[in-house]
């Protein structure tokens, strides 16, 4: 009898941790390389024009960075809004088997969003509330 309460007592604790966890991580976009998501924890800046936050992208399919097989990326991106562009302030990539990520160089780098991609999919989900 004092498993079964225990068995209950551990799902009622878990279950609410797995559901607050997939809150964070919100979806918006996929394609040939996975599925996007934009973190709702880190989001600062929405109601300035300027919002930054973290996306993380998942693979569908293996992909490599430097021979290392890639778990998912994530991407630190600025949006201004008003310029319908896209700041992107860092990369890092996270290997199955490993914890340290890596960074790959990209800050600073700027883009247009253009319609029907990925960028615009994120730019329509974040700048438009």
């Amino acid at each position: 009898m004092i498993r079964i309460y225990l068995f209950i007592f551990s799902f009622l604790i878990l279950i609410p941790n797995i559901h607050s966890q997939s809150e964070r991580w919100i979806w918006f976009a996929s394609d040939d390389l996975g599925n996007m998501y934009y973190d709702t924890e880190t989001l600062t800046g929405k109601y300035s024009g300027y919002p930054v936050l973290w996306v993380k992208t998942v693979y569908s399919k293996d992909e490599y960075h430097e021979g290392k097989k890639i778990d998912y990326r994530l991407d630190k991106i600025q949006i201004f809004c008003t310029d319908r562009t896209l700041n992107f302030l860092g990369s890092y990539y996270y290997f199955v088997y490993e914890t340290t990520p890596d960074n790959a160089p990209s800050p600073g780098r700027m883009e247009s969003v253009i319609p029907g991609t990925i960028g615009e999919a994120l730019y329509d989900k974040i700048c438009s509330k």
